[in-house]
């Protein structure tokens, strides 16, 4: 896809002028006096917009450069789509959360850990599996162990 170099002006110099206007709504906003009885006081809405707009100034900026850079770099071939592994974690995610409550969280984490790195390592299981094993076993029981005795949360099982 050809980069237009307009489209790249054009996001610079919006990019430039929302940081600016940020800025300036920033400065405007320190005059408004303290709150009387609210906690947060007047300024913080105009603040929260001084940080919306200059997050999204950032944003465009950073996209440009990006885009820049991309012009300059050879272009780099686009891995396959792979749908089915999508599916396949999506499964898994659901089985879990189903199982929790059956299975309880140690073995639910550990059984999904592991079937996670196996379906990532696809048909090269050979020298992964006792290594998926061992973090499964980390994860799921260290994790619970983490979880009660030290945060205090509530897990199943």
């Amino acid at each position: 896809m050809p980069i237009d170099r307009q489209q790249l002006r054009a996001d610079t110099e919006l990019g430039l002028l929302l940081v600016c206007v940020s800025a300036l709504v920033a400065w405007a906003a320190r005059s408004i006096g303290p709150p009387l009885y609210d906690p947060m006081g007047s300024a913080a809405l105009p603040y929260a917009a001084a940080t919306f707009l200059g997050g999204c100034g950032l944003w465009l900026l950073l996209r440009a450069f990006q885009q820049r850079e991309a012009a300059v770099a050879p272009p780099v071939p686009a891995a396959a789509p792979r749908h089915a592994l999508a599916a396949q974690f999506l499964l898994l995610m659901l089985v879990y959360a189903a199982s929790m409550q059956t299975l309880g969280y140690r073995w639910s984490t550990l059984a999904f850990v592991w079937l996670s790195v196996m379906l990532l390592a696809q048909h090269e299981w050979r020298g992964q599996w006792f290594a998926a094993l061992l973090l499964a076993i980390v994860l799921g029981f260290g994790a619970f162990w983490l979880f009660t005795r030290f945060f205090f949360i509530d897990l199943p099982g």
